[in-house]
């Protein structure tokens, strides 16, 4: 083999050894994870990208969570709006409660007072 198809086939491996690298450090880049008031999650690049208000939660870059990770933290944000829902309905039935309790008070003295009245 001459030198100039060794050299060549150097140049190749390094090349490729040069892409390979570069494409690693692209997909292995730094993740930062926040949670605002809302309790929405989000994922940055840059920590820098983080509100300032919310860069106290971040420690250290946090590995990308898998699918079934993503799925259960989906499930528990669906549980706790649909918590916050229920317990919204609960408050609301329970003044639409008191309030036609005190229509009915309301009510009855007016009676009472009529019939005091009509004596």
């Amino acid at each position: 083999m001459s030198y100039r198809k060794l050299l060549s086939k150097f140049k190749l491996v390094l090349c490729a050894t040069s892409l390979l690298v570069v494409l690693c450090s692209i997909v292995d880049a730094e993740r930062f994870r926040y949670i605002d008031e809302a309790g929405n999650i989000f994922w940055v690049d840059s920590l820098l990208a983080i509100p300032e208000r919310y860069r106290y939660q971040v420690l250290k870059p946090t590995p990308i969570p898998d699918e079934a990770t993503i799925r259960w933290m989906e499930q528990r944000r669906r549980e706790k709006e649909r918590e916050k829902l229920v317990k919204k309905q609960e408050e609301e039935r329970k003044r639409r409660e008191l309030e036609r309790k005190r229509e009915q008070v309301r009510l009855e003295r007016e009676r009472e007072a009529q019939r005091m009245k009509n004596r």
